[in-house]
């Protein structure tokens, strides 16, 4: 690196280590959005599964098995329905549970495998708190970013480089035609 080009490589350095983190940002959202839609729609699925189950049960097999048994079809009725309505609130309150923290696991570790084995990211909300940090890191990236371009700007401003050039360039040689100007006079 030389003196002259040493703001802009280090800017390039900066921004690159911005990109990268913005990257690995995106992908953490990917993760989430996509854990959270595959949640919805697989619970989604389940419910009408489980529903459209609980109408057949309801309409045949429960009816006729327990009414049999307890003399009055009613009563069978209500308590196959009653059964299959406990299963069904119990499915949604462990749907996250249940599907979400596999998402997870599994979107993070498809879209960002490295990161997945240095901290791996098991459960919705070990996700949310590694978006936080992506989200600081982010910030810390930009400030740094904007750092350095003000940094180049006041270096490549054009007080600064006639400094510049004063210092590297006319001094020495001023210098040297004052040396030899008194080499001469003695």
């Amino acid at each position: 690196m030389s003196k002259l080009t040493d703001p802009v490589e280090k800017l390039g350095l900066e921004a690159r280590g911005y990109i990268d983190t913005r990257v690995d940002d995106l992908k953490l959202q990917a993760a989430k959005g996509l854990s959270e839609g595959t949640t919805a729609l697989a619970g989604l699925v389940l419910i009408v599964v489980v529903l459209s189950a609980l109408a057949l049960v309801l309409s045949f097999a429960g009816v006729l098995l327990l009414g049999e048994l307890l003399g009055s079809y009613a009563k069978a009725a209500f308590i196959v329905a009653g059964v299959l309505f406990l299963l069904l609130v119990v499915l949604i309150l462990l749907r996250n549970k249940l599907f979400r923290n596999s998402f997870v696991r599994l979107y993070t570790g498809i879209l960002s495998p490295e990161e997945a084995e240095a901290t791996p990211i098991r459960t919705q909300k070990q996700l949310d708190a590694a978006l936080a940090r992506s989200k600081n890191r982010i910030r810390k990236r930009e400030e740094a970013v904007r750092a350095r371009v003000e940094s180049t700007r006041s270096f490549y401003s054009p007080k600064n480089m006639l400094i510049s050039a004063v210092r590297s360039d006319i001094l020495p040689l001023f210098v040297r035609l004052v040396a030899g100007r008194r080499r001469r006079k003695k």
